[in-house]
C-alpha cells in the first residue's frame, strides 16, 4: 500500500491541501503543503503582503504551477489532461456529463441544506454582524473600567475567533459537501486502490472534511450563543440547518471517518 505521508521529491505531502479546512495560516503543515508554501514569505517567515500588482504577478505565476500540479495528480489516477483537453466528441460527453452530474450535486438535499445555511449566514452577517462589533467593544470597554478584566477579555477573544471561524468555514462547507456528493458515483480507481481501497476514495475524504468543519462549526455557534443571547432566536434557523447537515453527512457517508488524511491522520496524530 502506497504511504500516503511521505513527502515526494520536493518535500510536499501529496494532495494533503485536499483534505483541509484551508486555514493555513494556523497550519503546522504549510511548509509542506504545495498549497500552503506558495502563501509563505520565506524571507519573513510569515504570510506575503502583497500590493495589487504583485498579487496579480502571483496569480499568473500559480496559475502556471497549478497546472503544472494538476498534470501530476492526473497522472497519478492515469488521466493524460493533454488528450482530455482536447477538443473531440468523447470529451464534449464527457463535460456534458460533469455538468449534468453537478447540477444534480447541487440539487440534493445535503446540498441544498448547505448552501442555504452559507448564504442565508452571510446575508445575515451584512445585515446585523454590526451587532458582534458592539459585543466585542462593550467586553472591552468593560475591562477598561476595571470589571472582571481577565474574564471581559477572554470572552472578547472567545467570540472573535468564534466568528472568525464561523464566516471562514460556512463556504467549505457547502464546496466540501458538494465534492463528497459529485464524487460518490465514481467508483475505486486504480491509484484509490493503492491508497486502500474504497475507504480511501476522494469523495470520503471530502465527506470527512465536511463533517469536520460542520462540527467546529456547531462548537464555535455555541460559543457566540453563550456571550451574544439576543442573537439565538433570530440565527437559531439557520445553525439548525447545519445541525441538519451534520446528520445527513453522517447518513450519507456513514465510512467517512475511516478516511486517512495524508499527512494530518500520520499514526500517532489526532
Amino acid at each position: 500500500m502506497r504511504n500516503i505521508h511521505k513527502p515526494d521529491k520536493e518535500g510536499f505531502i501529496p494532495s494533503i491541501f485536499n483534505y483541509c479546512d484551508r486555514w493555513c495560516e494556523r497550519c503546522e503543515f504549510v511548509d509542506r503543503c504545495r498549497v500552503g508554501f506558495e502563501e509563505l514569505d520565506a524571507e519573513e517567515g510569515g504570510f506575503k503582503q502583497r500590493t495589487m500588482d504583485e498579487a496579480m504577478k502571483e496569480v499568473g505565476e500559480n496559475f502556471k504551477k497549478t497546472i503544472a500540479m494538476l498534470h501530476d495528480m492526473a497522472k497519478q489516477h492515469g488521466i493524460d489532461l493533454n488528450d482530455a483537453l482536447k477538443d473531440s466528441p468523447e470529451n464534449r460527453e464527457h463535460e456534458r456529463a460533469f455538468t449534468e452530474k453537478k447540477q444534480k450535486a447541487r440539487e440534493h438535499p445535503l446540498s441544498k441544506t448547505t448552501m442555504d445555511y452559507s448564504v442565508g449566514l452571510h446575508k445575515w452577517l451584512r445585515k446585523n454582524g454590526g451587532v458582534f462589533k458592539s459585543s466585542v467593544e462593550a467586553m472591552a470597554e468593560k475591562a477598561r473600567l476595571g470589571i472582571d478584566p481577565e474574564k471581559q477579555l477572554h470572552n472578547a477573544q472567545q467570540l472573535s475567533e468564534a466568528l472568525e471561524l464561523l464566516e471562514r468555514y460556512s463556504l467549505p462547507v457547502a464546496s466540501k459537501s458538494d465534492r463528497a456528493i459529485m464524487g460518490r458515483g465514481d467508483g475505486v480507481d486504480e491509484y484509490e486502490e493503492e491508497l486502500g481501497g474504497a475507504d480511501q476514495t476522494d469523495w470520503n475524504g471530502s465527506a470527512k472534511v465536511a463533517i469536520m468543519l460542520v462540527e467546529r462549526s456547531l462548537a464555535a455557534w455555541e460559543i457566540v450563543f453563550d456571550l451574544v443571547p439576543s442573537v439565538v432566536d433570530d440565527l437559531l434557523p439557520t445553525v439548525s440547518k447545519l445541525k441538519k447537515a451534520h446528520a445527513r453527512l453522517e447518513k450519507e457517508f456513514p465510512n467517512a471517518q475511516k478516511f486517512v488524511r495524508p499527512g494530518f491522520d500520520a499514526q500517532g496524530r489526532k
